[in-house]
Protein backbone atom coordinates (compact mmCIF):
# COMPACT_ATOMS: atom_id res chain seq x y z
CA UNK A 1 0.00 0.00 0.00
CA UNK A 2 1.52 3.32 -1.01
CA UNK A 3 1.38 6.38 1.23
CA UNK A 4 -1.55 8.01 -0.60
CA UNK A 5 -3.62 4.80 -0.41
CA UNK A 6 -2.76 4.53 3.29
CA UNK A 7 -3.81 8.13 3.92
CA UNK A 8 -7.06 7.67 1.99
CA UNK A 9 -7.87 4.57 4.05
CA UNK A 10 -7.12 6.31 7.36
CA UNK A 11 -9.27 9.30 6.38
CA UNK A 12 -12.23 7.02 5.65
CA UNK A 13 -12.70 6.00 9.30
CA UNK A 14 -15.57 7.92 10.91
CA UNK A 15 -13.54 8.16 14.11
CA UNK A 16 -15.50 10.79 16.00
CA UNK A 17 -14.31 10.97 19.62
CA UNK A 18 -14.52 8.67 21.56
CA UNK A 19 -15.18 6.03 18.82
CA UNK A 20 -12.10 5.02 16.85
CA UNK A 21 -14.40 3.26 14.30
CA UNK A 22 -11.89 0.45 13.80
CA UNK A 23 -9.00 2.74 12.88
CA UNK A 24 -6.79 1.54 15.73
CA UNK A 25 -7.30 -2.12 14.76
CA UNK A 26 -6.42 -1.21 11.16
CA UNK A 27 -3.22 0.54 12.28
CA UNK A 28 -2.27 -2.37 14.55
CA UNK A 29 -2.69 -4.81 11.65
CA UNK A 30 -0.81 -2.51 9.25
CA UNK A 31 2.07 -2.31 11.74
CA UNK A 32 2.23 -6.08 12.17
CA UNK A 33 5.36 -7.11 14.02
CA UNK A 34 5.18 -4.24 16.48
CA UNK A 35 4.07 -4.81 20.07
CA UNK A 36 0.66 -3.23 20.63
CA UNK A 37 -0.53 -1.82 23.94
CA UNK A 38 -3.98 -0.30 24.37
CA UNK A 39 -4.62 2.28 27.08
CA UNK A 40 -8.08 3.64 27.87
CA UNK A 41 -7.87 7.24 29.06
CA UNK A 42 -11.08 9.07 29.86
CA UNK A 43 -13.15 6.71 27.73
CA UNK A 44 -10.90 7.10 24.70
CA UNK A 45 -8.76 4.18 23.48
CA UNK A 46 -5.11 4.89 22.76
CA UNK A 47 -2.75 2.59 20.88
CA UNK A 48 0.97 2.44 21.56
CA UNK A 49 3.14 0.44 19.15
CA UNK A 50 6.73 -0.41 19.95
CA UNK A 51 9.56 -2.50 18.59
CA UNK A 52 13.03 -2.78 20.01
CA UNK A 53 15.67 -2.67 17.29
CA UNK A 54 18.74 -2.08 19.47
CA UNK A 55 19.90 -0.85 22.87
CA UNK A 56 20.39 2.68 21.56
CA UNK A 57 18.17 5.75 21.75
CA UNK A 58 14.49 5.45 20.95
CA UNK A 59 12.33 7.35 18.50
CA UNK A 60 8.61 7.97 19.03
CA UNK A 61 5.96 9.14 16.58
CA UNK A 62 2.74 10.44 18.09
CA UNK A 63 -0.56 11.21 16.45
CA UNK A 64 -4.29 10.83 16.85
CA UNK A 65 -7.11 9.26 14.87
CA UNK A 66 -10.09 11.00 16.44
CA UNK A 67 -11.93 14.01 15.05
CA UNK A 68 -14.78 16.22 16.18
CA UNK A 69 -18.05 15.87 14.26
CA UNK A 70 -17.96 17.34 10.76
CA UNK A 71 -19.71 20.67 10.49
CA UNK A 72 -21.93 22.00 7.72
CA UNK A 73 -20.56 23.18 4.42
CA UNK A 74 -19.12 19.95 3.03
CA UNK A 75 -19.66 19.48 -0.70
CA UNK A 76 -18.89 15.75 -0.36
CA UNK A 77 -19.10 13.15 2.40
CA UNK A 78 -16.29 14.17 4.80
CA UNK A 79 -15.42 10.50 5.42
CA UNK A 80 -15.06 9.59 1.74
CA UNK A 81 -11.72 11.12 0.71
CA UNK A 82 -11.65 12.83 -2.68
CA UNK A 83 -8.61 13.85 -4.71
CA UNK A 84 -9.35 17.04 -6.63
CA UNK A 85 -6.79 19.17 -8.46
CA UNK A 86 -3.94 17.47 -6.59
CA UNK A 87 -5.45 18.00 -3.13
CA UNK A 88 -7.08 15.46 -0.83
CA UNK A 89 -10.37 16.55 0.73
CA UNK A 90 -11.76 14.69 3.76
CA UNK A 91 -12.33 15.13 7.49
CA UNK A 92 -8.90 15.29 9.09
CA UNK A 93 -7.06 16.95 6.19
CA UNK A 94 -5.99 20.54 6.04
Amino acid sequence: MNVVDLLMRLLSFESITPDDAGSLAFIEKYMEGYEATYVNEGGVKNLFLSKKFSEGPHLCFAGHVDVVPAGNGWETNPFVPVIKEGNIYARGTQ
